[in-house]
């Protein structure tokens, strides 16, 4: 007997025909019941939904994510009448050791100081900034911080005990006084040994098109092409066990030296912050908050393909400037700080 399989072979691509057919009936009906389910990454619409560890931030059965019933913040100011509140377009958290004021004074006296650019805020309408320092509590070095608070006003020192792993905590409060007490367009939450260029920054917050298209509602900076991995290696600063985040890879998240935000952005990501237990890696944790807003219509603005805007490879022996960068780390001396600032007033 002769078996005929091209009969069997109609059979099979039909029925694959069939299911193709039904995926993607099933995709426009979910386009169409509800395009707030997707958001714009450099122009192109993806689903946050997208198995990199969204699933455990939205909720699913395996990994269901419950809002943070305890919205007590079990951190406060100890300065807070010393801190003058800024309104106007762009607002800057930086986050710095309480022993640091060298660095702080160091941004403070360059590119933190907004008179020296009064050139370029021209330009965009008379943009206006104020650069603000998160810090934490240490008996040997809070009386010097808190007279560096009253005399510069600017300055948010908490009342916990300084520990990396207890950013998470120091960034949210830093968002609600931000919230509570300012009006500002971006916030940008930055580190002590960062440069920021600031006519680039203007020139990419005010000009690159894909932040203009989603202005109100907009994550830019320091966002890497592809989703980073979670670490497993034990011998890693940045380890995390699987108990504390099962999956295998992060949400979109921006690295310290850059994370912009819009301040509807900011606002939505309030009610999501966990007080008890925050993930530990701060960067990572904004990232994840910004998941959980669930921005309708929200852009995630991510590195260009040759990496320029946001340099994060520099040596703090070493002080180059480059022409392209919006920030530049590791900047830790303020010769070098004062030199970076002075060529990017004149380029």
């Amino acid at each position: 007997m002769v078996y005929d399989f091209s009969v069997w072979k109609d059979m099979y691509r039909r029925r694959r025909r069939r299911k193709v057919l039904f995926a993607c009936l099933i995709l426009v009906s979910l386009l169409c019941f509800n395009m707030n389910l997707f958001i714009d990454v450099d122009n192109k619409i993806i689903s946050p939904l997208k198995n990199f560890g969204q699933n455990m931030l939205r909720g699913s059965k395996k990994h269901p994510f419950v809002m943070p019933e305890n919205h007590t913040p079990n951190i406060k100011l100890l300065n807070y009448d010393d801190i003058d509140p800024f309104h106007g377009d762009i607002m800057f958290l930086v986050t710095s050791h309480i022993r640091f004021q060298i660095r702080r004074d160091s941004i403070r006296s360059s590119w933190g100081d907004a008179s020296r650019f009064t050139k370029h805020r021209l330009k965009y309408n008379g943009v206006n900034y104020k650069v603000y320092f998160q810090t934490g509590y240490l008996d040997g070095a809070f009386q010097a911080a808190k007279l560096e608070s009253k005399i510069h006003r600017d300055m948010l020192i908490s009342n916990r005990t300084e520990d990396y792993w207890d950013l998470s905590r120091r960034v949210m409060l830093g968002f609600i006084w931000s919230l509570e007490h300012c009006s500002f367009e971006y916030l940008i939450k930055t580190d002590d040994d960062v440069f920021y260029n600031i006519p680039n920054l203007f020139q990419l917050i005010y000009e690159d098109p894909f932040i203009l298209a989603h202005k109100d509602r907009v994550f830019a900076g320091s966002i890497y092409q592809i989703t980073r991995r979670s670490s497993r290696d034990l011998f890693s600063k940045w380890y995390v066990p699987k108990e504390e985040w099962p999956a295998d890879e992060y949400p979109y998240f921006a690295t310290g030296m850059a994370n912009i935000l819009s301040r509807l952005v900011v606002e939505r990501m309030r009610p999501h912050f966990d007080w008890v237990n925050p993930f530990r890696l701060d960067d990572v944790y904004i990232g994840m908050l910004v998941n959980r807003a669930d921005v309708p219509r929200m852009g995630i603005r991510k590195i260009n393909a040759m990496n320029e805007e946001f340099y994060g490879k520099g040596s703090a022996k070493k002080c180059f400037y480059l022409q392209q960068s919006v920030t530049q780390h590791r900047v830790i001396k303020k010769w070098c700080m004062e030199r970076l600032t002075a060529q990017s007033l004149i380029s």
